[in-house]
């Protein structure tokens, strides 16, 4: 049988857009900076502002992960691995909050943005969530991939 572990953030989930407008929201870059994750995290850290995107990241991760974009093509991929079989888990090192600031519950937030895209319906990528890892650490991650 064939089995194709996903990673959630930023294989599933495109942030770039929505890091970008969240710090211009917040005064945090120049809406000319590069719509791009790192470029945004680069910034800040050259401001000493380090921990302003450690809270983004809670934002975006959390309560604003909705308005995250799928990576392009991804939707489409997995309807056609779905059509052929193919058996798919998603594996995630996600923390149950973020690191800093308000505590959101950053899987739950990952599953509703899995159930907005159509993971868990039938007529969509057809998923249950018994599918679905949430490892607290990169190594019990590690550990799931060897057992799966």
């Amino acid at each position: 049988m064939t089995l194709i572990g996903l990673d959630f953030d930023n294989t599933l989930v495109h942030y770039d857009k929505l890091f970008h407008q969240l710090a211009v929201e917040k005064g945090l870059i120049p809406e000319s900076l590069s719509v791009d994750k790192t470029a945004i995290r680069n910034y800040l850290r050259s401001k000493d502002q380090e921990q302003d995107f450690t809270l983004l990241q809670g934002q975006v991760y959390g309560l604003r992960i909705l308005e995250a974009e799928p990576a392009e093509g991804v939707l489409e991929s997995l309807m056609t691995l779905k059509e052929l079989g193919v058996s798919m888990v998603l594996v995630s090192h996600k923390t149950k909050v973020p690191f800093k600031g308000p505590p959101y519950d950053l899987r739950k937030a990952a599953l509703d943005w899995l159930s907005k895209y159509g993971f868990f319906s039938s007529s969509g990528i057809g998923w249950s969530t018994s599918q679905v890892y949430f490892e607290d650490t990169k190594a019990s991650k590690v550990s799931r991939i060897c057992s799966l």
